[in-house]
């Protein structure tokens, strides 16, 4: 792991968090003075996304109603850190209940991305990627429910998983947005700046794996090519992916799955149908709801951040419009979910982009049509889903490449991701 003490990532983050907007709750005083604990991460210093239960600490969700709720205890994220060694530097923003793709909140800000401040560092794990970014953190631990962790990762330059829940189960405070009946969708996982790293913090935390099931032997790779809905700025993916797994010595073929439009409106269905649950349960209230996006800004309303207020108005009106039969978006997603399995059980991972496009602009990410396509799938499969660092847009901007694979497989993911940053890209 490279060398980054609680000092220096303290430093740092007093530094630049002022700029950036990546540590919502900070506990620089306290990480200082803090006794080194033995540990496999002694004395390395961590952020936490602002979802996990820290003893003292406000959990908000990037909700600022919830600003003053305080668990009693911590929850078993933090306490496997804890155990564990790490320093906790503070926590970190998220949009307004973690329902947007950028990280904007009545709590926490705006947060900027540390490689260019004018564009935004994803979300809903965007505080998360920015604090390891702009090292004011070795790691952090995210959630993801529809790209949450790998789509920051991928636009600050990082390495990002997604961990199936199936084999790491993420405890119900993470469950963001808050829907229990898919609450499947929703994993955790780290944000690093390298695999190494990764690999690292994982076999850190043992408790909080339940399961190592094996695996099949390796049989190849699938590449899931971009569609004219999915491309964005990176249409020639399929060509340059092929040539860096030739390069690796990875054999690779097209995967046999639909195009990812027809994935991305799974995906989307799946949520659309909930989405009477989502303003009946903890999340919003139609009347927060629909202040933010009109008049409430200008009375100081801030019982609902708009960013996040208009996914909710959409998805609602998505249900209305299109989506209400719940059991047959339900049969839709098991089935594509089915498709995954089989080419699990046959010994294939997949690669595809994490996004087509850049980090874009503050305000921009809900209008980049199929901008999350490919992360929905690891959600959708329930996939460990990795993302690593894959050369540059034009402009400079970081591109990232996803692994999947079957529950269990992040060492295999890690160990090929390797084998292709290894190979230079052309």
């Amino acid at each position: 792991m490279p060398e980054l003490d609680v000092a220096r990532a303290v430093a740092n983050a007093r530094a630049d968090n002022p700029r950036l907007a990546a540590i919502c709750t900070p506990r620089y005083d306290e990480a200082l003075r803090e006794a080194p604990r033995p540990g496999p991460l002694c004395g390395v210093p961590y952020t936490l996304k602002d979802v996990w239960d820290v003893e003292g600490l406000p959990t908000t969700r990037g909700h600022a109603p919830w600003a003053e709720r305080v668990p009693a205890s911590s929850g078993a994220v933090h306490r496997a850190f804890e155990a564990a060694g790490a320093v906790l530097i503070g926590k970190t923003n998220l949009g307004d209940l973690g329902i947007t793709p950028e990280s904007q909140s009545y709590v926490g800000g705006v947060t900027r991305n540390p490689l260019d401040p004018s564009r935004t560092a994803g979300g809903s794990s965007g505080g998360a990627a920015a604090a390891v970014a702009a090292g004011m953190s070795a790691f952090d631990w995210g959630s993801d429910y529809g790209g949450s962790i790998r789509l920051p990762a991928a636009w600050c330059g990082l390495v990002g998983l997604r961990l199936s829940r199936s084999t790491w189960p993420s405890p119900p405070e993470g469950w963001l947005p808050p829907l229990p009946h898919i609450a499947w969708l929703s994993a955790m996982g780290p944000i690093t700046r390298d695999l190494e790293t990764c690999r690292r913090v994982l076999d850190a935390v043992p408790s909080l794996r339940v399961a190592e099931p094996p695996q099949p032997r390796f049989a190849g790779v699938l590449v899931v090519a971009p569609d004219a809905f999915s491309a964005g700025e990176w249409p020639g993916f399929a060509r340059e992916i092929r040539a860096a797994l030739d390069r690796a010595g990875l054999p690779s073929w097209p995967a046999p799955l639909p195009r990812p439009a027809q994935m991305d409106r799974v995906f989307v269905a799946l949520i659309a149908s909930h989405a009477k649950e989502l303003l009946r349960g903890r999340g919003p209230r139609l009347g927060p709801v629909l202040s933010a996006l009109t008049i409430g800004r200008l009375l100081g309303d801030r019982r609902m951040h708009p960013q996040a207020a208009r996914v909710t108005l959409e998805l609602a009106a998505l249900r209305l419009l299109r989506h209400r039969d719940r059991a047959g978006a339900m049969r839709d997603a098991l089935s594509l979910r089915a498709r995954f399995e089989a080419l699990w059980a046959a010994g294939f991972v997949l690669v595809s982009p994490t996004s087509g496009y850049p980090a874009p602009p503050h305000g921009r990410a809900l209008g980049l049509r199929g901008m999350a396509s490919f992360a929905k799938m690891g959600n959708v499969s329930d996939a460990t889903a990795l993302t690593v660092p894959f050369g540059h847009f034009p402009g400079g901007l970081p591109r990232g490449l996803q692994w999947l694979g079957p529950p269990g497989s992040e060492r295999r993911l890690i160990e090929l991701a390797s084998r292709v940053v290894r190979a230079p890209v052309a």
